[in-house]
C-alpha cells in the first residue's frame, strides 16, 4: 500500500446488501483524489486513486457511518470497522538536483579544470556518473561524497573553442521510493564553461634572401602571432 509519483490504485467498494444511494461523494477522501467512479452494480463499486503530487501525506479512503441505506432504509453503520477504510503510504516527491562548480566566471584556458558538486534533494543508490551529460570535454575523478552528495572534475577539451556543457536530464535517479527525477529543463541542473584551450602560436619571418650576413648588414625580422597578445615583449625573444 505504497505509492509513488505516478502511481494510483484501483478501489473496490463491497456493500453487503444492494443500495441504490451509495455514491461517490459518501466517501471521504484525503491525500489524493477518486475518479473513474464506477458502479459494478448495486453492490460493487470501483473508483481510482491518485495521491497528491509532490506530496508525502498518507492517502486515506473511508466510508462513515449512515452514508447509505439499502432497501428497507437501514443505513449503514460500519464506518469505524478497520475495512472500511484503506491507507496509502505515500511519496510523490520526486528528487531534484543542482549542479555548481568552483570557477568564478566559468571560463576554462588551457590546463585548466573545474570541480563540479552535483547536489540530490534525496538521497539515491543510482546515481552514476553515466547519467551526467558532458560536452566540450570530459569528466574524471568521480566521487560520491555521500547520498546526495557527489564530485567531480570537469577538463575542456584540448585546442578547443566548444563550451563545456555538463547536464543531467530528467529520469537519470531515484529516490528510496522509486521516483525519478524530472528536473532536467531546470537552469540549476546544467552548468556552461566558455572554453579556450587553444595556445597560440608565433612564426618568425625575415626579409634577408639568402639568410647570410656580413660586415654592416641587418635584418628586419617579423613576428606573427596566431591570435592577439597584450604580452608579448622583447625580452620574450632568445
Amino acid at each position: 500500500d505504497s505509492l509513488s509519483a505516478g502511481d494510483t490504485s484501483t478501489l473496490t467498494f463491497t456493500l453487503s446488501e444492494a443500495s441504490s444511494n451509495f455514491i461517490e461523494s459518501d466517501v471521504s477522501v484525503s491525500g489524493g483524489s477518486l475518479s473513474n467512479w464506477t458502479a459494478g452494480s448495486s453492490t460493487s463499486y470501483t473508483a481510482t486513486f491518485t495521491p497528491t503530487a509532490d506530496s508525502t501525506t498518507d492517502g486515506v479512503i473511508s466510508v462513515a457511518s449512515t452514508k447509505f441505506s439499502d432497501a428497507a432504509g437501514n443505513t449503514n453503520s460500519d464506518g469505524s470497522d478497520a475495512n472500511n477504510s484503506v491507507t496509502f503510504t505515500v511519496d510523490t516527491s520526486r528528487p531534484t538536483l543542482a549542479i555548481t562548480d568552483d570557477d568564478a566566471d566559468n571560463s576554462l584556458s588551457a590546463g585548466d579544470a573545474s570541480t563540479l558538486t552535483f547536489t540530490l534533494s534525496e538521497a539515491s543508490t543510482d546515481f552514476v556518473e553515466s547519467d551526467v551529460t558532458v560536452s566540450g570535454g570530459s569528466l574524471s575523478n568521480w566521487t560520491a561524497v555521500s547520498s546526495t552528495v557527489y564530485t567531480a572534475t570537469f577538463t575542456p577539451t584540448d585546442n578547443s573553442t566548444t563550451n563545456g556543457v555538463i547536464s543531467v536530464a530528467s529520469s537519470k535517479f531515484s529516490d528510496a521510493a522509486g521516483n525519478l527525477n524530472a528536473d532536467g529543463s531546470d537552469t540549476n541542473n546544467s552548468v556552461t564553461f566558455t572554453v579556450d584551450t587553444v595556445r597560440p602560436t608565433i612564426a618568425i619571418t625575415e626579409d634577408d634572401a639568402d639568410d647570410s650576413l656580413s660586415a654592416g648588414d641587418t635584418s628586419s625580422l617579423t613576428f606573427t602571432l596566431s591570435e592577439a597578445s597584450t604580452d608579448f615583449i622583447e625580452s620574450d625573444v632568445s
